[in-house]
């Protein structure tokens, strides 16, 4: 039904407050304004049924306002003003539509109008319907609303709501047929529902029956007064309880309310001990109040919807984790079986059938012995046990197979409910490691191979060139010197070449005795001076007195630090041929650890990019060399239960090696490669 149009009556001495309003119903209805009470109230009494908005600004507004509610007991007037003024708290407690601050927000201030002409109306239309019976839907009603007089049938039918809303699951549909059965029963102008999700935390529209369409917008958080209100408050709230709160702000918070929803009732719904949302009922189409029976009827009500509605969410949780857990083992990639305290099979996903070969039909509800012997007598095991079994790998369960088992108790508050196999596939990751290793050992020989051939070739050439010139220069004495001498110097770098690979592939056992490292480094050094490439090279020793001695392989560990100086002195430039080696005691209070020895150089220092395979077997940056070196330097310090570290400073490169005062004797020589 098409309304008519509301031209408010505004009555101000404010004509910027009359501009602002004046505004705010632009585009919705136009405004007759005053400036008094005098200018206004031929008009009032000409129209009889009006809408005024009064600015209380007044020189005494209570009293003007008495006398308009006095003279013109139909009107709607709702009151502008400063909330912490006298005027406005009387104001308030008069039978005002509403008191609303002197200049509130569009938004709030269209809210609210629309909320009164809807109440205007409303009032009007109920007025006439009552008065004329002019239709057969209006004596319908008044026939409902005689029948509603009579003893046992004035109220909602309760046993007909509880029985339509018993096998009801689904939330929505029982918010819907709680509001059809209250409306049908007690013939109401417009009904509602606001309430949250079991995890949200704001309260917003969800189902309505002739509702203003602004409810469909609002929004509550959890923690907006009305809801504080609500949760301490349970009992069902009307206009006519509103009047007995001693409390003001408590009274104008569920007034406003009311109003924001054109609401006559509100009734708070709880579920799993908490406040869920509210019921919102307006007036009767019969414009009669409600009765003290009806408030009765609609708590038993509510009530019986709160306990329904906390089942329906329950069962609707116990859907959703279901249907998760369902989802989730049978798209995971491991395989699940599971048995019950009766040793059935409870469950068999997806990618158990695959990995295993069998069909969960014909395995689910027998007992687990029907798996085999193999995983039953693992998920028995546990059970019966009371314990979880750690990662088991098998590989002839399912031929071509390697699969990873692993069992887990199922258990709630301590009482045991099954068992739980979780079968992993780890065949294609041990096709990987295999893979990974033939590519190692292919990569080994390959640089086994690269830098046998340019260590070899460089004295096959140099013997080769001799032996092409001999014929030619035989008779020269100082040529077959040079031929004899170059010779026998490449022979022995082949010898040395092949010795030393032959080290490294068949290391010598150690001979482990009583080692002082002050003897192992002069050693060391001596053997450095023999060679003439390196005369240059100084030497500065800052040995700590009275190091202890220790167990080790005495021509090892010369070895190893023969190997350390080399590479100093390869590295040394010729501005700084200096190398500092120092050695201390690691430990306090008589408690020795260990020896820390560090060897620093000033040369060009190490690529730091090439620092994670400096150890590894045949790498070099050299011209020459087969880069086993640094590779037989560590494993010797690993035989001695030892570490080295090079660190690369913008002045050279230091090598730090630690010894332990006590070694462990015969540290096989495997572990090297491991480490």
């Amino acid at each position: 039904m098409n309304r008519p149009a509301i031209e408010p009556f505004l009555l101000s001495r404010d004509p910027d407050w009359l501009q602002m309003l004046r505004g705010y119903l632009a585009g919705i209805t136009t405004t007759r304004e005053y400036q008094s009470l005098e200018e206004i109230e031929y008009h009032l009494r000409a129209s009889e049924h009006f809408i005024l908005l009064l600015d209380l600004r007044f020189k005494q507004p209570v009293d003007l306002l008495q006398h308009l509610l006095e003279q013109f007991p139909e009107s709607q007037i709702i009151c502008f003003g400063d909330e912490n003024a006298k005027p406005f708290q009387q104001a308030k407690n008069l039978p005002v539509y509403a008191a609303e601050t002197l200049f509130p927000t569009k938004n709030k201030f269209h809210q609210l109008y629309v909320q009164v002409v809807d109440y205007y109306h409303t009032k009007r239309e109920l007025k006439a319907a009552e008065s004329s019976a002019q239709t057969n839907q209006i004596r319908k009603d008044l026939i409902l609303e005689q029948q509603a007089s009579i003893p046992n049938k004035n109220s909602l039918n309760i046993q007909h709501f509880t029985h339509t809303s018993r096998h009801v699951s689904d939330i929505n549909q029982l918010y819907s047929r709680l509001l059809e059965g209250i409306e049908s029963s007690m013939r109401i102008s417009r009904a509602g529902i606001i309430a949250k999700e079991r995890e949200e935390e704001t309260y917003t529209f969800k189902a309505g029956l002739r509702h203003l369409k602004e409810t469909e917008q609002l929004s509550f958080p959890k923690k907006h007064p009305f809801i504080q209100f609500l949760s301490i408050n349970t009992h069902v709230i009307s206009r006519s309880y509103i009047e007995q709160i001693p409390n003001p702000a408590d009274k104008q918070l569920l007034k406003e309310q009311l109003n924001l929803m054109g609401a006559e009732i509100i009734l708070p719904l709880f579920a799993t001990g908490e406040i869920i949302g509210w019921l919102y009922m307006g007036h009767r189409v019969s414009g009669k109040p409600y009765t003290e029976e009806d408030l009765d009827d609609l708590g038993i009500v509510a009530e019986h919807f709160c306990t329904t509605l906390e089942n329906a969410i329950l069962y609707e949780e116990s859907i959703v984790q279901r249907t998760l857990a369902t989802t989730l083992l049978s798209s995971i990639p491991s395989g699940i079986i599971a048995i019950d305290q009766e040793k059935h099979i409870l469950w068999f996903n997806q990618s158990a059938e695959s990995l295993l070969g069998q069909d969960a039909k014909n395995l689910v509800g027998k007992h687990c012995k029907e798996l085999g012997g193999h995983l039953s007598s693992i998920l028995l095991e546990s059970m019966e046990s009371g314990e979880e079994l750690s990662e088991l790998r098998v590989m002839d369960l399912v031929p071509g197979k390697c699969l990873d088992l692993q069992s887990s108790l199922l258990t709630n508050d301590d009482q045991q409910l099954g068992a739980m196999l979780s079968i992993i596939d780890k065949t294609r990751e041990m096709e990987i490691v295999d893979e990974e290793k033939r590519m190692e050992r292919a990569k080994f020989w390959t640089e086994l191979a690269a830098a046998m051939s340019h260590e070899i070739r460089n004295p096959l050439v140099t013997i080769k060139t001799f032996a092409q010139l001999l014929p030619e220069r035989f008779d020269e004495d100082d040529f077959r010197l040079d031929f004899s001498e170059q010779v026998n110097s490449e022979a022995d770098r082949l010898n040395a070449i092949i010795d030393q690979i032959n080290d490294f592939a068949n290391p010598p056992d150690t001979q482990f005795t009583t080692v002082n490292i002050s003897s192992v480094i002069d050693d060391a050094i001596a053997r450095i001076k023999e060679n003439r490439m390196w005369k240059d090279i100084k030497f500065i020793k800052n040995i700590e007195d009275d190091l202890p001695v220790f167990r080790g392989d005495e021509n090892a560990l010369i070895n190893c630090i023969y190997c350390l100086f080399e590479n100093s002195a390869e590295a040394a430039t010729e501005t700084n041929k200096e190398i500092i080696i120092s050695a201390n005691r690691l430990g306090t209070n008589g408690n020795t650890r260990g020896i820390l020895l560090a060897i620093k150089d000033f040369g060009h220092g190490l690529n730091i990019t090439d620092s994670t395979q400096l150890f590894s077997p045949f790498y070099t940056t050299k011209a020459r060399g087969l880069g086993l070196g640094l590779p037989i330097a560590k494993r010797t310090l690993l035989d001695h239960d030892g570490t080295i570290q090079l660190d690369a400073r913008d002045d050279g490169t230091v090598a730090t090696i630690f010894l332990p005062a006590k070694t462990t004797e015969g540290k096989k020589h495997e572990e090297y490669i491991n480490s």
